[in-house]
């Protein structure tokens, strides 16, 4: 089966808010970009499974790879879950839009096998990458029905999906 891209975002799609208690307080926040983990345990297996099944290496395009080694990230994903089998393959092009990063990554490596899970829809002005967006509820993260989702525009793009 030929490989393909997982597209992934962190914030709202596997490191979702928490609530913590504090000095007296709560304090409704996202875990920060230095801890050792992402929040979303279930969100992180569900994009395992998606890219086992569907043959699926990650490109991260969250705003972490503007202030975050590619190892520290990658070393993050699996200390949060992502099963081993999934292949962390590389980034965008830091500091730039990620509709446009996609693009260019899609064009340099003649990618057409590919879906993009993010939390916000910066890609509205490119149809063709709306037709594989999956987008999350920031609360929730990628979940079952984003999963479904996800699989469907795989089909639909002619990808054979393994159940």
């Amino acid at each position: 089966m030929k490989k393909g891209i997982c597209f992934l975002d962190f914030d709202g799609v596997i490191n979702n808010r928490i609530i913590k208690y504090e000095n007296g307080k709560f304090n409704i926040t996202y875990l920060s970009k230095d801890s050792l983990s992402f929040s979303n345990k279930q969100a992180i297996l569900w994009i395992s499974k998606l890219c086992i099944e569907n043959n699926l290496d990650i490109v991260i395009i969250s705003s972490h790879i503007n202030t975050c080694d590619f190892n520290y990230l990658k070393n993050k994903l699996y200390n949060s879950g992502l099963v081993d089998k999934v292949v962390i393959k590389d980034t965008i092009k830091p500091y730039i839009r990620r509709d446009i990063g996609i693009r260019e990554y899609l064009s340099k490596y003649g990618i057409d096998k590919y879906v993009i899970i993010d939390d916000e829809n910066y890609y509205e002005k490119y149809n063709e990458l709306n037709k594989h967006l999956i987008l999350c509820s920031s609360e929730y993260g990628f979940l079952i029905n984003e999963y479904i989702s996800a699989c469907n525009i795989l089909e639909k793009n002619n990808v054979k999906t393994l159940k």
